[in-house]
């Protein structure tokens, strides 16, 4: 896993190195998710912070996709009731996001959903992003 790991933490540094990073401009926040999603940097501007998340970058193997996604929409729109995500952070949700700013989702995984309620859970989620207008992107690696 870890040649993957490696592409993968170099696919997404690739993706916001690519943005003007700004408060005025794009905004980046990271969500991991494997059996469980965990913020690891709510959005910023700062590369600083989005290289620190990518040191901290782990997998486990299972795929919670639907928590992922969640949590991303909870960033995006924190307004919505979705429930608690433990161990998320100290700062709320979304207190970052400029309300003039359009959000994104991108999801990047390498496998179908294995826990929490599978595919219909995952779409479920999915569903959720896009009844807030918000365009969601996906991205498979691996074996997928």
């Amino acid at each position: 896993m870890g040649g993957v790991k490696r592409r993968v933490r170099e696919f997404i540094r690739e993706v916001y190195s690519s943005f003007v990073l700004a408060p005025w401009a794009a905004q980046i926040a990271i969500v991991e998710f494997d059996g469980n999603a965990k913020m690891l940097t709510h959005l910023t501007s700062r590369v600083e912070e989005l290289e620190a998340a990518m040191r901290v970058y782990q997998t486990s193997g299972m795929t919670s996709i639907s928590d992922g996604l969640r949590m991303a929409l909870k960033e995006l729109s924190p307004h919505l009731s979705l429930g608690s995500f433990p161990g998320h952070g100290s700062a709320p949700f979304g207190h970052n996001r400029r309300p003039d700013a359009l959000p994104v989702v991108w999801m990047i995984t390498d496998g179908r959903q294995t826990v929490d309620g599978g595919t219909p859970a995952a779409l479920a989620a999915a569903a959720a992003i896009k009844s807030e207008g918000i365009p969601l992107f996906t991205w498979g690696f691996g074996s997928v």
